[in-house]
C-alpha cells in the first residue's frame, strides 16, 4: 500500500525535458495506492537460457484507476557472471504512469 499527497511543484517557468504524468491523480491531492508485485525465474544454475518475467500491478483507490506493467527478460550465460540480457516492457509506472513500451539489451553485472 502506498499514501500519501501529491504536491503541484509548478514554479511559472516552462521546464524541459522529463516525462508528463499521464496518471489520474492530480495535483494538491492525497495518493492511495495498492501495489502488486509479482516476479520469476526460470531456468536453472548452469544453464545457458534463463527466462526472467515480471509484472506490477496499481489500483488508485483515490481516482478508481488501474496501471500496470510487464516486462520479460532472456538471459543468455556466455560470459561467466556476465550474462547479456535482452528485455522487453510494456505499460506504465510510478510515478507518472506513462503508457508505452521498450526494447532493451545489455550486460548485467553484480557487486
Amino acid at each position: 500500500m502506498q499514501a500519501g499527497y501529491k504536491f503541484e511543484s509548478d514554479d511559472g517557468t516552462e521546464s524541459t525535458g522529463g516525462a508528463l504524468d499521464e496518471s489520474d491523480e492530480k495535483p494538491n491531492s492525497e495518493l492511495l495506492r495498492i501495489k502488486a508485485d509479482f516476479r520469476g525465474s526460470f531456468g536453472e544454475p548452469g544453464d545457458t537460457l534463463t527466462f526472467i518475467p515480471a509484472a506490477r500491478f496499481w489500483y488508485d483507490a483515490a481516482n478508481s484507476e488501474t496501471y500496470y506493467s510487464v516486462e520479460a527478460a532472456i538471459r543468455l550465460h556466455w560470459l561467466e557472471d556476465k550474462p547479456f540480457e535482452f528485455k522487453y516492457q510494456k505499460g506504465s509506472g510510478a510515478p507518472n504512469f506513462n503508457e508505452g513500451e521498450q526494447f532493451s539489451a545489455g550486460i548485467v553485472m553484480s557487486f
